[in-house]
C-alpha cells in the first residue's frame, strides 16, 4: 500500500495532531492533549518526512522573542 501524505495529514488533524512545516523540519504538537496511538503518528511522520514536507503549510505562529535581546 502506498503512503498518501495528504490523507495522512487529514487523519492527523482529525486525531488531534497539528502538523506544520518550519523550513525543512516537521513540527507537530498535540496542544497538551493525550492522544491514543501517538507513537504511531510520530513514527510515520519520521519515516515519511520528505513526502509530508511538500504538502504541509508553513508555520505562521508568532516566534518567541528574547526579552533581553537588544538591537
Amino acid at each position: 500500500m502506498r503512503f498518501d501524505a495528504k490523507y495522512f495529514i487529514d487523519r492527523c488533524h482529525d486525531a488531534g495532531f497539528t502538523i506544520t512545516r518550519m523550513g525543512n523540519r516537521v513540527h507537530y504538537t498535540t496542544n497538551g492533549k493525550p492522544i491514543a496511538g501517538a507513537a504511531l503518528f510520530v513514527d510515520a511522520v519520521r519515516k515519511h518526512k520528505r513526502q509530508l514536507i511538500k504538502h504541509l503549510p508553513e508555520r505562521t505562529g508568532p516566534k518567541q522573542l528574547d526579552l533581553f535581546e537588544q538591537d
